[in-house]
C-alpha cells in the first residue's frame, strides 16, 4: 500500500495539471445528497420527470422548484475535510 502510495504522490508531484474526479457522495457529509442512495436526490426526484431538457422544456416551473431546493440545500453546505484534503492538495 505504502508503495502504490508513494507513486500516486510522485505522479502528483510531476504533473502539470491534475484533475480529481469524484462522485456526488463528497459532498453528502456537508449535507448535499447524493443522487441514488435510499436518501437520495432521485428517491424525492425522478430523474426521467426532471434531469432531461424534455422534462424542463414540458414543465418548466416543476424543474425549477427542484433546483431552487437544491439552490437552497447547496447554498448553505460547508466543505467537509474531503473537500478540504483536495484544496490543500491544490495548494501544494
Amino acid at each position: 500500500m505504502l508503495e502504490l502510495t508513494e507513486k500516486a504522490a510522485e505522479a502528483l508531484i510531476g504533473s502539470q495539471v491534475t484533475l480529481a474526479l469524484t462522485g456526488a457522495g463528497i459532498s453528502v457529509e456537508s449535507g448535499i445528497p447524493d443522487f441514488r442512495s435510499a436518501e437520495g436526490l432521485w428517491s424525492r426526484y425522478d430523474p426521467a420527470e426532471y434531469a432531461t431538457i424534455g422534462a424542463f422544456r414540458a414543465d418548466p416551473e416543476k424543474v425549477w422548484k427542484m433546483l431552487v431546493e437544491m439552490d437552497g440545500i447547496v447554498g448553505q453546505a460547508k466543505p467537509n475535510k474531503a473537500h478540504l484534503a483536495l484544496g490543500q492538495l491544490e495548494s501544494m
